[in-house]
């Protein structure tokens, strides 16, 4: 069975933009958040730290780290659905 070759103008490309977009995006999220939020996310997520880890190097308590990071992820959701970028 024989099948045509797709048209070249109807093939799409992927060029990385629509990543580069979403990721500032993302930056610009973070930085509506509190300091405190933003800290917790960056030094867990971004930096792939425990939350031990973090607790420590941010000077406070483990449980403090999670609540901070609990309501951090929930705003950053928040406002990354308000921009229509998360569902």
């Amino acid at each position: 069975m024989e099948v045509e070759p797709p048209e070249v103008d109807m093939m799409s490309v992927p060029d990385g933009s629509e990543r580069a977009l979403s990721a500032m995006v993302v930056a610009d999220a973070l930085r509506s958040l509190s300091e405190e939020h933003r800290e917790v996310i960056e030094q867990t997520y971004l930096r792939d730290r425990t939350i031990n880890e973090a607790a420590e190097i941010l000077g406070i308590p483990p449980g403090t780290v999670k609540s901070r990071l609990y309501y951090g992820i929930r705003a950053l959701r928040e406002l990354l659905r308000d921009k229509g970028v998360a569902g």
